[in-house]
């Protein structure tokens, strides 16, 4: 029997990646990437759903990457997998889930448009940059604002 376990995400970032290191002392980057998807509800209208993906990875490479060039509002390309953990907090089990990208993974910024023109990028505070800060809100809120784990999934 074959199993695959693969994900593909092409979004913005929620937010600046995290970083940190685990306790054997591997480093990790942690960000939060927003895809939506438009749909029709039943009445016809066009609504948006918007998805919140937690994404980690420990290859020192996209770390060192991630600390310089990727900001909130990016667009960024993740190639990975599936993953769980799971940690033992005040008695506590605790899971969590999100993309893991191995070695082998991808974890690339998407180069905006204009930028190969020598446009440079656009400040992400500015109104005129068309980047959200949050992402677009789901009823009137944040989707990401429900996300408050302390490690890397």
């Amino acid at each position: 029997m074959i199993n695959i376990n693969e994900v593909r995400l092409i979004g913005q970032l929620a937010e600046d990646p995290q970083f940190g290191s685990s306790g054997n002392g591997n480093e990790w980057m942690r960000c939060r990437v927003l895809t939506n998807h438009p749909y029709r509800d039943a009445n016809g209208e066009w609504q948006e759903r918007v998805e919140g993906h937690s994404v980690v990875t420990f290859d020192k490479y996209r770390v060192e990457h991630g600390r310089k060039k990727l900001r909130k509002g990016d667009t960024v390309y993740v190639e990975g997998e599936n993953r769980s953990s799971r940690r033992e907090k005040d008695g506590k089990t605790e899971f969590f889930y999100g993309v893991f990208v191995p070695l082998g993974g991808k974890l690339h910024q998407m180069v905006p448009a204009g930028a190969l023109r020598g446009e440079g990028r656009k400040d992400e505070r500015s109104p005129e940059s068309g980047v959200p800060r949050d992402g677009a809100p789901v009823n009137g809120r944040n989707p990401m604002d429900d996300f408050d784990d302390e490690i890397p999934f």
